[in-house]
């Protein structure tokens, strides 16, 4: 009678569960890994964590989930940089016994043979002579937390309701066991993917401008440490629903819906995490939801010119295709144009527009840009406008327009500000593949990037509040303007500890051109550690390997003032030629560089050429020029840039050679008749 009891019991039980669970298993399984890993942007060894960490993951994906915590004083944000923190980053890392970053905690489970320093948190980056150690600490807790049985299966499902901005969590825990404690927790986190922003890298992981961020922590629904449930015993099943209110944004960080997703687990403490599942995500879109992203272009503060394109992200979020729109923008609330958008955006693609109507911003001083999408069908109006205030700093003229004597010259004026990728035609080499400095007197952007140089701004920069010398952001101005061309010595490695950066210039031509000279300004920022080093190198190709070095000496040394710099190039005379930098500063700081300027004289006489000949009208604003010339014959013409770009080539019987496709500049005529020719300028206005 005793065992019929139980089997009966066994039966309702069984029978309970079939009528009540919905999709949580009920049968015993080993335990899925929680890895909490604890980051900054400002640490240049957390992405080596995350190779390990999404390596291991990519092994698994089933049964590794990852949820990362910016937390520290790496994760504190420079100026421009992105907030990724959270009010409970600090108390995670604090019950870890976190003592620096990167470092990873698998479900908060204490492993002695791995722990940092006698806590749950392990360290998160490990290299050995091939460079990072993939298998290391942080997969050998994983590898045993995923031997483990576990006492309780968790299983959520979620849906986002894109029309009111909510988010609905279902939750099941079974107990498949007994749990040792009367009370478990309960604990609902909430993480955003693919979040782009910058993160500072190393040798042995780059980081960058772009990074994307995944698995990023944004809030507990359940708080700090979880809700508690009961009972716990083997049999028991426990339904819980939660509902959540999605912000537009966390620290003026923009929420993608899209890119939210939810993880739950159950802990019987703060501590030691019994297992832990993704939700299954259900989107629940609108209709017809046209929004704005971003506003792309122009730069929020930076160089402006008169002519700057207005470029937006717009996203078609609903279910339904979208055309025939209107879209306008105005600037300090005066509509400037409203334009027509015909094509289709597709369901769910995100596509970039760029206005038909260009706008001036060369005034320096603010303008209030404001972009608005006009759809009849939308649903959701509450992204349909966006908002920026754009900043024209000044500095100079953008294009850089100049002429003879000067070949090429660079101010560097007319980038976008603190890049240190995609710099014009500059071709950029980062041999030391080392994270940089940061400043404790400045804050800009892209602060402790991974690169070579990178445009410095003095106008958009800031002084931070860890300065202590009144003086030293002062130090930091450029020579001319507001931008210059920085390089920030990197933070050493292991053996690495010597920069080895080489930036080659855009190609410019010397053909033609005679006594040509280089020069340009350098200084060194502070010389507390030595003086900056560099060397200036000559080449025709775009490989750093082939240049000549025509610096003196083994380097050259940058005073803290700024310093002229000059160099003959005569022997380079006729050729298309790159101006070559490299940067061999050995744990330095900031070797500041500006105005580079390549002149020489047009290797030309008007009055002794072989074929007497006369240009007229020269300078010209018409569309055809004159060849006078008293030798018969067909003339054979080729028109050049100061390149050496060939324009023209054409074989002309008539005086009159059509110039009306040549842009305003300087031009060198080619002129043969029979065996006689003559070299001329041409001066288009």
């Amino acid at each position: 009678m005793k065992n019929y009891y139980y089997i009966l019991l066994f039966f309702l039980l069984s029978a309970h569960i079939n009528i009540a669970q919905t999709f949580v298993s009920t049968s015993p399984q080993n335990k899925k890994a929680l890895v909490e890993k604890y980051t900054g942007i400002n640490c240049n060894y957390c992405p080596c964590a995350d190779v390990i960490v999404y390596g291991a993951l990519e092994t698994n994906p089933n049964n590794i989930i990852v949820v990362k915590i910016h937390e520290g004083g790496y994760a504190v944000p420079g100026s421009g940089q992105p907030d990724f923190r959270t009010s409970y980053g600090d108390a995670l890392s604090f019950q870890a016994q976190n003592t620096g970053n990167p470092a990873v905690s698998v479900n908060r489970h204490f492993f002695p043979n791995y722990s940092s320093n006698g806590g749950t948190a392990i360290g998160g980056c490990y290299s050995n002579a091939t460079g990072l150690a993939m298998q290391s600490p942080p997969t050998y807790a994983i590898d045993e937390a995923l031997s483990e049985p576990a006492y309780l299966n968790v299983a959520a499902q979620a849906e986002i309701n894109y029309s009111s901005n909510t988010l609905t969590v279902n939750t099941e825990v079974y107990y498949t066991g007994d749990s040792p404690f009367s009370n478990n927790y309960l604990n609902i986190a909430l993480i955003q993917d693919n979040t782009v922003g910058f993160q500072a890298g190393s040798s042995l992981a780059a980081g960058g401008a772009n990074y994307i961020h995944n698995d990023r922590l944004v809030d507990f629904i359940t708080g700090q440490w979880g809700e508690e449930i009961n009972p716990t015993g083997q049999g028991s099943l426990i339904q819980t629903t939660h509902s959540y209110n999605i912000p537009e944004n966390y620290n003026g960080i923009p929420v993608v819906l899209d890119d939210l997703k939810v993880v739950v687990f159950v802990s019987e403490s703060t501590q030691e995490v019994i297992n832990v599942s993704r939700a299954e995500m259900d989107y629940n879109y609108l209709a017809y939801d046209l929004s704005i992203d971003s506003i792309d272009s122009p730069i929020s503060v930076g160089n402006l010119s008169n002519n700057e394109n207005i470029t937006v992200t717009l996203s078609n979020n609903g279910d339904n295709d979208i055309s025939n729109f209107e879209i306008s923008y105005a600037i300090d609330g005066i509509n400037i144009t409203s334009e027509n958008y015909t094509d289709t955006i597709f369901s769910g693609e995100t596509v970039q527009f760029t206005f038909g109507v260009s706008y001036d911003f060369s005034q320096v001083g603010n303008y209030n840009l404001t972009v608005l999408v006009s759809l009849d069908e939308d649903e959701n109006q509450n992204n349909n406008t966006i908002s920026e205030i754009i900043t024209n700093v000044g500095g100079g003229d953008c294009p850089d327009n100049y002429n003879s004597p000067i070949v090429w010259r660079e101010n560097f004026e007319c980038y976008d500000p603190f890049i240190y990728e995609d710099i014009g035609d500059w071709i950029i080499n980062d041999l030391d593949g080392l994270a940089t400095y940061g400043s404790g007197a400045m804050d800009f952007p892209n602060e402790t990037y991974s690169g070579a140089g990178f445009i410095y701004n003095q106008a958009i920069a800031t002084v931070s509040d860890q300065n202590t010398n009144s003086q030293e952001p002062s130090w930091w101005n450029t020579y001319e303007g507001n931008q210059g061309l920085y390089f920030i010595s990197a933070v050493p490695s292991g053996a690495v500890t010597q920069n080895n950066d080489w930036m080659l210039s855009p190609e410019f031509s010397l053909v033609n051109i005679e006594s040509p000279s280089l020069r340009f300004m350098a200084k060194t920022l502070k010389d507390n550690w030595g003086l900056e080093r560099f060397k200036i190198a000559v080449g025709n190709s775009t490989n750093y390997n082939d240049f000549t070095i025509i610096s003196d000496g083994a380097y050259l040394e940058a005073p803290t003032d700024w310093t002229l710099y000059e160099f003959d190039l005569s022997a380079y005379e006729g050729q298309n030629i790159r101006i070559g930098i490299n940067y061999v500063s050995n744990d330095k700081f900031v070797l500041q560089m500006d105005e580079f300027v390549v002149e020489g004289t047009l290797g030309i006489s008007d009055n002794n050429s072989p074929l007497e000949m006369r240009l007229y009208p020269n300078p010209t604003n018409e569309n055809y020029v004159i060849i006078q010339t008293n030798v018969s014959g067909t003339k054979e013409i080729e028109v050049f840039d100061l390149l050496g770009k060939k324009l023209i080539d054409i074989s002309l019987n008539s005086k009159y050679l059509d110039i009306s496709k040549l842009n305003p500049g300087i031009y060198l005529l080619n002129i043969s008749i029979a065996d006689q020719s003559s070299l001329h300028k041409l001066i288009i206005k």
